[in-house]
């Protein structure tokens, strides 16, 4: 049985659509507008953790609906968050620091693709990926490959938050 893609609460919500409404002045056309045409370059991670950042995106916040140039680049502004080191706040006191639980927990997410299937993340077909991740979240995982990062905690409290 194929495993079903991860779901959105609002898979119809499209917030762009709100551009010409009275819920957003100029100032917030401005903002939005500003994010989506100047994207930031890639500073934080190196070539192959952004490859595997960019491949959790499509499978975690597929854009099906928007043509690969329209597509967001939510890992850029992720990036950009962790080359700026902003945070939320936010910090589990047994949690490592933002900027290491991103570089172990993507480790960790490419050392389990390769120990279930011999292949990188990003090569693996959708629901490979999606089964993955199911898998992660439940707990199945090599606690060996994972150097202090809580599997569950990073897939929802880190990946899926920011």
């Amino acid at each position: 049985m194929a495993e079903e893609p991860f779901r959105t609460s609002y898979p119809r919500y499209d917030v762009l659509e709100k551009w010409d409404s009275p819920s957003w002045n100029d100032a917030t056309r401005r903002a939005v507008g500003d994010r989506l045409h100047n994207v930031p370059p890639r500073r934080f991670f190196s070539e192959r953790e952004y490859a595997l950042l960019t491949a959790l995106v499509e499978t975690v916040l597929p854009q099906p609906e928007r043509p690969p140039r329209e597509r967001i680049p939510v890992e850029a502004f992720i990036d950009g968050v962790l080359h700026d080191d902003r945070g939320n706040g936010t910090r589990f006191a047994d949690a490592l620091p933002q900027r290491e639980a991103w570089r172990h927990g993507l480790a960790a997410i490419a050392a389990e693709a390769d120990r279930r299937h011999g292949r990188a993340f990003p090569d693996l077909p959708g629901p490979q990926r999606t089964a993955l991740l199911k898998a992660i979240d439940a707990g199945d995982v090599d606690e060996a490959l994972w150097e202090g990062v809580k599997p569950r905690r990073f897939f929802r409290d880190v990946l899926l938050k920011e």
